[in-house]
């Protein structure tokens, strides 16, 4: 090991890790981790009340290696947020790693980001982010024509992931920074919502001073019975969607086209949940589905009344009335239905 790789591993990377039900893939996630070359880190793992075997799991891997921290919470959060934030709180060392239970990191993956950390002396470093489905790989964020070599500030990363995820936000941050941006507002105001995580993302990208890139791989895996399908959580996606749209508004102000993407895209988020919504209604309990209901009038109400110009002609129709934009909806699902096409 040269110089540099010394240096490196004085410095401690906390990984965390929100879980809940994840009996038959945290073992997975653990392993990639305990497998890296770089060997100066700690896992955090926040139960959130899982109903499964997790916990055992976890305290048997615990007991085998002193590096991994279990923390138990008393009752669910309902999303990842909450317990992700209390693995920070509880973190001691200087850069954040963020690592889902359910996926996996190259075994170079720490190495190479903190290389990066001390090349750059960027805030954040970010990674390639290969998205799976049952093992097999089928894209890349970023694109494999990016330039990983690159600096940028914190606005433009962030900007980068507004109206499509050019890049990921998948890698490690200062804790400092994390603090920062993040915790001191959660204390405030821990919103357990789901996709509000998708916020904070945002946000701390937006206060980095430097963003540096790494070709290090973050494997995510997509599950159909992941919490973003879950159609019960689609008032949490319209509400998060509102907070994005509020937050780019007051830090972007001065750049009317990026306001524009990110108020296109919220028709688009309005417009999705409304078919989802729709296409599921006889698996949806009565009283939910009349909340999501609710929730979706409301929000179209909300998107009225920032009275911002509509871009082509189906988001036009969404948005000349709201019994045009439920027609649409259903004639959507009918669509989807004759093609048994799941939505």
């Amino acid at each position: 090991m040269d110089i540099l790789n010394n240096v490196q591993q004085t410095s401690l990377v906390s990984v965390v890790m929100p879980a809940y039900n994840a009996e038959k893939t945290i073992a997975g996630a653990v392993l990639s981790l305990k497998s890296q070359t770089y060997s100066n880190w700690e896992l955090i793992i926040v139960d959130d009340k899982s109903t499964d075997a997790t916990i055992e799991v976890v305290e048997k891997l615990s007991q085998l290696d002193s590096r991994i921290r279990l923390i138990k919470r008393t009752e669910n959060s309902g999303g990842c947020r909450i317990p992700r934030f209390e693995a920070v709180l509880a973190a001691l060392g200087d850069y954040i790693c963020y690592l889902d239970a359910d996926d996996v990191l190259e075994a170079t993956y720490i190495e190479k980001v903190i290389e990066r950390i001390k090349e750059t002396g960027a805030d954040v470093v970010l990674t390639r982010l290969v998205l799976r489905r049952d093992g097999n790989n089928f894209a890349s964020i970023p694109e494999e024509s990016f330039d990983m070599q690159r600096l940028v500030s914190g606005e433009d990363a962030c900007r980068m992931t507004l109206g499509k995820w050019e890049i990921s936000v998948s890698g490690a941050l200062s804790t400092s920074l994390y603090y920062k941006s993040f915790v001191e507002a959660a204390l405030t105001n821990s919103s357990p919502l789901c996709f509000m995580d998708e916020v904070d993302y945002r946000k701390f990208l937006y206060y980095a001073k430097k963003v540096a890139f790494s070709d290090a791989i973050y494997y995510y895996e997509q599950y159909d019975t992941s919490i973003v399908h879950n159609v019960g959580k689609l008032s949490h996606r319209l509400f998060s969607q509102k907070e994005l749209f509020n937050f780019v508004k007051s830090s972007f102000y001065q750049y009317n086209a990026v306001i524009l993407d990110v108020y296109m895209d919220s028709i688009e988020v309005m417009y999705r949940a409304g078919c989802r919504v729709m296409y599921n209604k006889k698996n949806i309990e009565n009283e939910l589905y009349e909340n999501i209901r609710k929730s979706l009038k409301s929000y179209y109400s909300w998107l009225c009344s920032q009275k911002l110009p509509v871009k082509g002609l189906k988001y036009s129709l969404l948005m000349s009335s709201y019994t045009i934009f439920l027609f649409i909806c259903y004639m959507q699902c009918v669509r989807c239905m004759i093609k048994e096409k799941y939505l």
